[in-house]
């Protein structure tokens, strides 16, 4: 469940993208895909220590942290383009 709910955060700006709602840029926010691997990685490994268990939650928070980023980024490049035109 844990690895489910931490890649359907990064669902959202591919599904934006294909329909539009995002501009393509957004899908630099799979650039996180690698930080959800090592916390999927370490999570398997430590699933049953909590105390170990938290090495998956800091890089899932690092992928949060850079597809957010990545996103945000592209939002703010397109509002910059299409306010120049």
């Amino acid at each position: 469940m844990y690895l489910a709910m931490a890649a359907a955060g990064l669902a959202l700006p591919v599904v934006g993208a294909l329909t539009g709602l995002f501009p393509a840029g957004a899908l630099l926010a799979l650039a996180a895909l690698p930080l959800l691997g090592c916390s999927a990685k370490e999570a398997l490994r430590s699933y049953k220590e909590p105390r170990r268990f938290v090495g998956a939650i800091r890089y899932v928070v690092l992928t949060y942290l850079v597809a957010t980023s990545c996103l945000a980024l592209s939002l703010l490049i397109m509002n910059r383009w299409t306010s120049r035109s």
